[in-house]
């Protein structure tokens, strides 16, 4: 009987060699990766619901600005808890400890918290179900107002 292993699943876009380097490296290091791009609002809905945690490791930069981050929440509705990096206004969304991880723009921070939910599967729960009650206080106006003052 075969070892089960879990699956890491990118959505979004790259350039065809960003994409060639994630599976290389994927297949190096024995890691099962679905990587998709350009998919619905029902197939989003259904990898929200095949997966446990929401990684969003955002860069400051000049040139853009991370804002409020929407999709944070939408993974929150499903009871998904987020690492997500210290950028912008992600922290007003992702709280440390309470509804996700929030750490440095840091590979081995991002590694080392990502691991812990991994190993971690009491606090899993527990981000997960702060998770639920937490996303149903962000109401349409208070979201226009959190992204006006951005």
């Amino acid at each position: 009987m075969s070892e089960k292993k879990n699956i890491y699943t990118i959505v979004g876009n790259g350039s065809d060699d960003f994409i060639e380097n994630l599976k290389t490296l994927a297949e190096r290091n024995d890691v099962r990766l679905m990587i998709r791009s350009g998919i619905g609002d029902e197939e989003l809905k259904k990898i929200y619901q095949q997966n446990k945690v929401f990684v969003l490791a955002a860069k400051h930069s000049n040139k853009k600005i991370e804002g409020f981050g929407l999709v944070f929440l939408e993974a929150a509705i499903y009871g998904i808890p987020s690492v997500a990096t210290d950028v912008g206004a992600i922290s007003e969304v992702v709280l440390n400890n309470r509804n996700g991880l929030v750490v440095k723009e840091d590979i081995h921070e991002i590694a080392q918290a990502i691991m812990t939910l991994y190993k971690d599967r009491v606090l899993l729960s527990e981000l997960s179900n702060n998770c639920i009650s937490d996303v149903k206080k962000f109401t349409w106006s208070k979201l226009a107002e959190l992204t006006l003052n951005d």
